[in-house]
């Protein structure tokens, strides 16, 4: 029985706890030597169970995303940016997530994306952080990613913005 075999090698717990489930994931090399122990049991399931590339996308997905396994969407994201992006637009789309985000309604983003715990992580406020941070850098490209020039304001000294401040304060 597989699940038994998983459960032999300390791989499939019982019940999930916050305080010992990832003692064993605090490393890359930690990560990729349970990964190694669950593909040596069964290759499969071990990828389905981890999630892959820049938008973590779960390797039980695979088939509603469109791949024959979950060996094939590991294939597709590996070595290729191009492959990881499709796999999260892909996840986006099927969780009809694209409006909301481009609506800024992070809360239904994070619900939908990390849970319905995902307020203990803060998932909402680091979605909107990054969407601002991200937001501020994309306004300094020119069309075709040439950095624009900086506004006048931006090349003043403190002094010069104080004395600016100080100009407008006395003009009311």
């Amino acid at each position: 029985d597989v699940l038994a075999a998983f459960q032999r090698a300390g791989l499939a717990i019982p019940k999930w706890d916050r305080a010992t489930q990832y003692k064993d994931q605090r490393s890359s090399a930690m990560r990729l030597d349970l990964l190694a122990r669950a593909k040596a049991i069964d290759e499969e399931i071990a990828l389905r169970s981890a999630s892959w590339g820049l938008g973590q996308t779960m390797g039980h997905l695979a088939q509603a995303l469109g791949f024959s396994s979950a060996r094939a969407m590991v294939a597709h994201q590996t070595g290729s940016i191009g492959g990881q992006i499709d796999c999260m637009v892909r996840e986006l789309r099927r969780s009809h997530l694209i409006e909301p985000m481009n609506c800024g309604d992070w809360r239904h983003v994070a619900r939908l994306y990390n849970g319905p715990a995902y307020e203990a992580n803060r998932y909402h406020e680091r979605l909107a952080d990054a969407c601002q941070r991200w937001t501020r850098r994309l306004e300094t490209l020119a069309p075709g990613g040439v950095p624009r020039a900086p506004p006048p304001e931006q090349s003043l000294s403190s002094a010069e913005v104080r004395d600016e401040q100080c100009r407008l304060r006395d003009l009311g």
